[in-house]
């Protein structure tokens, strides 16, 4: 632990703008673990100082993220790349320092739909997660940041569609089910193929689970029925998803007025 925290702490009220300026950058030269050791030394903080290194904290959150996604660019498992990436999202909005993790509670998630269908079907778990789980579309807070925090989509039962079909295809890879993400301008959806007659099946996540079939198209004309089933084949990988959740939490931001953040995730949409 950095002995030199406590004093720099107790200098961070002084009423010269200058010390307090050069503190705050002594401070933020001690880095990611910053918050972990003031918690350690369990020093009083005034609103203040509370305020001051809330400010640190965050900058340190931000860089910290930021590092993190960059070494997305790394992995090659695409699935990897996708849990990954949004498992440093709930970390950077929960807290770097929670205990709760993503990949526990995707886990403890498969292993329960495990205990309860054997053998594991691609239907049992659709109605395991947006029936006997509860998960559903977040209609009345679909703008809120969190929803696109699988450890608060899960914890709340409600998300955005992007959101509950990252958790199908996780849990789905726990367990040997294979889904995909289908990138429609409007509206996320996943699909999967029927193993029985390898039928493309399209799942709308946000209600409820709901199972599309080609039959259910019929009565689109035909250009639209050849545009929507290519969407549904078109490859939807991990960097496609990211983006498309970045891009979902910089307008949440920005539409909370969190411009700091708005940019910040903005930013992000340059590195992977």
């Amino acid at each position: 632990m950095n002995e030199k925290i406590p004093h720099l702490i107790n200098l961070l009220d002084d009423p010269d703008d200058e010390i307090r300026n050069i503190v705050i950058l002594e401070l933020e030269k001690v880095g990611y673990s910053l918050e972990e050791e003031v918690r350690y030394f369990d020093l009083p903080l005034d609103e203040q100082r509370k305020s001051l290194l809330s400010g640190i904290y965050a900058k340190n959150d931000r860089r910290w993220l930021k590092k993190q996604w960059s070494g997305l660019n790394t992995i090659s498992d695409d699935l990897q790349a996708l849990e990954a990436g949004l498992s440093y999202i709930a970390q950077f909005q929960n807290g770097r320092f929670s205990e709760k993790k993503l990949v526990s509670v995707l886990d403890d998630l498969a292993a329960d739909f495990l205990n309860k269908h054997r053998p594991p079907d691609h239907f049992a778990l659709i109605h395991y997660l947006f029936t006997e789980t509860g998960l559903k579309g977040a209609e009345n807070d679909y703008y809120n940041p969190l929803n696109s925090n699988l450890l608060h989509v899960l914890e709340s039962k409600s998300g955005i569609p992007i959101s509950l079909v990252a958790i199908l295809m996780l849990v789905g890879a726990r367990v040997d089910l294979q889904y995909y993400g289908c990138n429609f301008p409007g509206h996320f959806l996943a699909r999967f193929i029927n193993p029985v007659d390898e039928e493309t099946i399209l799942v709308d996540c946000f209600s409820g689970g709901h199972l599309i079939y080609e039959e259910d198209l019929e009565n689109l004309d035909k250009e639209a029925f050849r545009n929507l089933l290519d969407t549904a084949y078109e490859k939807t990988d991990a960097r496609t998803i990211l983006r498309r959740v970045l891009g979902n939490l910089l307008f949440a931001y920005k539409n909370n007025g969190e411009d700091m953040k708005s940019e910040f995730f903005e930013a992000l949409l340059t590195i992977y």
